[in-house]
């Protein structure tokens, strides 16, 4: 047992040993079945088991033991125990899992923040953090074996130390009593295999790691224009709660350079102020003038020559002034700039070792040195001895658009000391549509096909389309027509299509006419409709060109604007008397209820309208997902909300008429089902 726990059991009257229940790492045999806890998976159990000690235990709770063998009642008589964690036991256990965990690539920068918040929500006493359990007896396989039961369901057991507790990880265990009788475990927290476990680290020196189990320190995400690069940094910075003041932001562009990446001496201008012809200095006091007020000064503009720090060292000095957080310098579009270039020398400190830190200062030229001695002080690990090295808590991320990647390439030495991560392209589910006068497409549906026929035509994914290539206005789901023509299909025209199969853009009703560009416009110069519904057709057909939710509709049945309904009934499924609305119903609802088992997307693409519907009746589709449908067409939906094996919240189209039933019809009929119709 450490000292550090003999001395504090001692403050706390805690002065007589019941036992060692575990005194070595490898005598640890528990039950407690948590996933990742073995080399496994587990069910959540979290018992201890504390079989090597029976004997003692035993003898300690002789009449408890007694009680349960005679009756077989195993919650009476069971004993309070009372639980104690060091924290610096615990601080240094999230050190150790953050390590296993990076080297892993797991994801544990959420479990971190969760276990920080709750040690600092959690009342201590002389730095133990504290919850009771119930010492009991199992008498399962005719055996009377003993456990730690029951932890306090919202105690530090469940919100903390499960949470560290991992493959390869062990703990001591410690039962003792006060003279009161009243019984204390106190639990030593590591792993089997080091001979010492460290139990006296400090919050601070744990602040600056924790998220290291889920980020490199320095990342390049790459991918197609529009994948959302900048936007899966941006979202990682907010789940992270970093502040803006720790995040500095540049982009490279070919006049990039050294100087502009860090700094150099610039001519600025400042205020000087004088009173009578004499000069006062702005930051000092002169005897002279102590009386002077400040609004009777003239104020001279000079000029004068200062080091002036870009983003490369605006980031360095806040991570050396703050280490207790995280820093994270984002460089845009890295392969716009020469990086040789703009890094110069700073490439040696790229090479970090495992805990972030550059193995290789580098010496700083006089007037960074000069700089950086000023703002950070002369003995800072920022500058010292004249040189700088990147701290662990400094995180350099880029973006690469990979359809730009012959602007300046990036050699191989530059891109070892990186990871890399691709962005690739997906479905934002932003539900966006374009435009296309009382119609709209899809827009995930157009990147989809389109992107097929881009990388039919460049055998390459670097040209194809990202989800956000193309934005709506703040606030609507609508890309218009002009915005379409003058990004998407200008882009598509210029950068894809131009010098090879340009076939796709024969949009003119001119016969004949040469294939170009103009043919998207009118003669006023505005867009051409009837041209950018032609182009669409040719890329998703015409079942995914659909009539805007501002068109009129026709109503339900019996109320049908083109004045000519039809009233039959139909039989199905055991129920008869079903008029259209019910039938279609009916038999989408038993389709996805016997295919519970497939995701939304896969009952989706069962049930798609084809060419035989027409284009005005195939309302959203016969599934559309809940929050996806429109005002305009929610009495076309049933009220029941399903949901897919995929968790995706989903409502059936209940807008069947004579327009569209026959389809559904067919779709029974192919699933061997039966529908009679019983009258016209």
């Amino acid at each position: 047992m450490t000292e550090k726990y003999k001395e504090i059991m001692n403050e706390m009257g805690y002065n007589h040993l019941v036992c060692d229940i575990f005194d070595i790492w490898e005598d640890v045999k528990d039950e407690i079945l948590l996933p990742d806890r073995k080399d496994g998976s587990g069910n959540g159990t979290v018992h201890v088991f504390l079989g090597n000690a029976d004997n003692v235990l035993r003898n300690e709770f002789s009449t408890y033991y007694n009680d349960v063998k005679k009756n077989g009642d195993t919650n009476k008589g069971a004993v309070v125990i009372n639980h104690y964690f060091l924290k610096s036991n615990i601080y240094s256990m999230i050190g150790a899992m953050c390590q296993y965990c990076y080297a892993k690539k797991i994801d544990f920068s959420r479990t971190v923040e969760k276990i920080f918040k709750e040690i600092e929500n959690e009342p201590s006493n002389n730095g133990l953090l504290h919850t009771t359990s119930l010492f009991k007896l199992s008498i399962g396989s005719s055996k009377l074996r003993p456990y730690f039961k029951q932890f306090e369901s919202d105690g530090i057991f469940h919100k903390v130390i499960r949470l560290l507790l991992v493959p390869k990880s062990a703990y001591k265990l410690y039962l003792l009593k006060n003279d009161n009788g009243d019984y204390a475990a106190f639990w030593l927290i590591g792993f089997n295999d080091l001979d010492d476990f460290e139990v006296n680290s400090i919050r601070e020196n744990l602040l600056t790691n924790k998220k290291r189990t889920q980020y490199p320190f320095q990342q390049i995400y790459y991918g197609a224009p529009g994948t959302g690069k900048s936007n899966r940094i941006k979202k990682q910075l907010v789940e992270m709660n970093v502040p803006k003041g720790n995040i500095f932001r540049t982009t490279f562009h070919p006049d990039s350079d050294y100087s502009s990446f860090v700094g150099a001496y610039k001519p600025t201008m400042k205020k000087q102020y004088r009173y009578d012809g004499k000069v006062k200095a702005k930051y000092y006091e002169d005897d002279d003038l102590a009386g002077a007020k400040r609004e009777d000064a003239i104020i001279d503009k000079v000029i004068q020559y200062d080091f002036v720090p870009q983003t490369f060292i605006k980031a360095y000095i806040q991570a050396y002034k703050k280490p207790d957080e995280n820093v994270y310098l984002i460089i845009e579009e890295i392969n716009r700039g020469n990086c040789a270039q703009i890094f110069g020398d700073l490439f040696q400190l790229l090479d970090r070792d495992d805990n972030g830190k550059s193995q290789y200062p580098i010496k700083a030229d006089s007037d960074l040195r000069m700089y950086l001695e000023e703002e950070l002080g002369n003995h800072s690990d920022g500058i010292k001895d004249g040189e700088l090295c990147l701290p662990s808590n400094l995180y350099i991320w880029a973006t690469m658009n990979t359809s730009d990647q012959s602007l300046f390439p990036i050699d191989s030495a530059f891109k070892r000391r990186w990871d890399w991560e691709y962005v690739k392209i997906a479905d934002a589910e932003k539900d966006w549509k374009i435009k296309c006068g009382s119609k709209y497409c899809d827009w995930w549906e157009f990147i989809k096909e389109i992107n097929k026929k881009i990388a039919k035509e460049t055998s390459s994914d670097d040209k194809k389309l990202g989800y956000f290539f193309c934005k709506p206005p703040k606030g609507s789901d609508e890309i218009s027509e002009e915005k379409f023509v003058s990004k998407v299909l200008f882009y598509l025209w210029n950068d894809v299509f131009k010098d090879g199969d340009i076939s796709l853009f024969k949009v003119s009703e001119v016969e004949n006419a040469e294939i170009c560009f103009d043919a998207f416009y009118n003669n006023d110069n505005t867009v051409n409709v009837n041209a950018i519904e032609k182009f669409l057709t040719s890329i998703v057909g015409d079942k995914h060109l659909m009539l805007s939710d501002d068109i009129q509709m026709p109503d339900e049945e019996g109320y049908d604007n083109e004045n000519s309904s039809d009233y039959s009934k139909y039989s199905f499924d055991g129920k008869s008397a079903l008029p259209k609305k019910e039938l279609g119903y009916n038999i989408v609802l038993k389709y996805v209820n016997e295919h519970n088992d497939k995701t939304f997307a896969e009952l989706q693409s069962d049930l798609t309208f084809d060419n035989t519907v027409d284009n005005r009746y195939r309302y959203n589709g016969i599934l559309a997902r809940t929050n996806n449908i429109s005002d305009g067409y929610k009495r076309y939906f049933s009220s029941k909300e399903l949901t897919s094996s995929d968790g995706v919240k989903y409502k059936i189209l209940n807008g069947w008429n004579k327009y569209n039933i026959d389809f559904i019809i067919k779709f029974a009929e192919a699933q061997g089902w039966e529908v009679s119709k019983e009258t016209e």
